[in-house]
């Protein structure tokens, strides 16, 4: 790789989360998975709206740029509920850069940067993969607990002389809303979400390269009370589309 470098002639420190990574914490979303770079936390900050925020350093989420492929295209929205959408199965890796040096990437990088790198397709795979998980299990009460079902898919093609390729992802998830104390307002959110992304490249020789990224996220998120009854009816309703 030409843009690899000596960590000890790097003017920052750069933290790599890896695919592997993911797949030994069975992390399906890149928020389950920052939990395990030094000086990174993924917090909850409401049980009703289902906000989450990244902090680096102890600072707040408006002090991190997040990225994708080195580009600041994460608006101020995405940055708050984004990382429950992007599922791990498109990330190649996360590079993490924390503190002051980590400014250098934009106004609000002062807490620190993290990079998602998508994956490049690389040879012919097919990959299918399915995950339930049960959130406060409880053999008291079974009705309390919640469901959390995800569906992930991976394609990709590359042509025998290995100078075009494509990549597809694809990604649902279903969770239930969980109440922890039975007070009957959520402690964590319903999701509903299904994610589409392709890569496609092509080499024009060793130095040129064109490539496509087309993402499509659909997402319906919400929180409360009253979950069978229509928003209006409920005494504290907060939804997100």
């Amino acid at each position: 790789d030409i843009n690899q470098k000596n960590r000890r002639a790097s003017t920052v420190t750069v933290s790599t989360l890896t695919s592997k990574t993911f797949d030994n914490s069975t992390s399906m979303v890149i928020s389950e998975g920052l939990n395990f770079s030094p000086g990174l936390r993924v917090e909850n900050n409401c049980q009703n709206c289902g906000f989450n925020q990244l902090r680096m350093n102890g600072l707040e989420g408006p002090y991190s740029q997040i990225l994708i492929n080195s580009r600041p295209i994460f608006s101020g929205l995405m940055g708050v509920y984004g990382l429950e959408l992007i599922p791990t199965n498109m990330i190649e890796r996360i590079e993490v850069v924390r503190g002051g040096g980590s400014a250098l990437f934009g106004s609000n990088a002062i807490g620190g940067t993290v990079n998602l790198i998508l994956k490049d397709p690389i040879r012919n795979v097919y990959e299918f993969e399915a995950n339930t998980g049960i959130i406060g299990v409880d053999f008291n009460s079974l009705n309390s607990s919640a469901l959390d079902n995800i569906v992930k898919l991976n394609t990709s093609v590359v042509s025998s002389d290995s100078k075009t390729g494509l990549s597809i992802y694809g990604f649902t998830r279903h969770r239930d809303h969980y109440d922890a104390n039975n007070d009957g307002f959520s402690e964590l959110s319903e999701i509903s979400n299904t994610t589409i992304g392709t890569r496609m490249y092509h080499r024009f020789n060793n130095k040129s390269k064109l490539t496509l990224d087309y993402f499509n996220i659909n997402e319906t998120r919400r929180g409360g009370d009253g979950f069978d009854l229509p928003y209006h009816e409920t005494n504290i309703t907060e939804a997100v589309e």
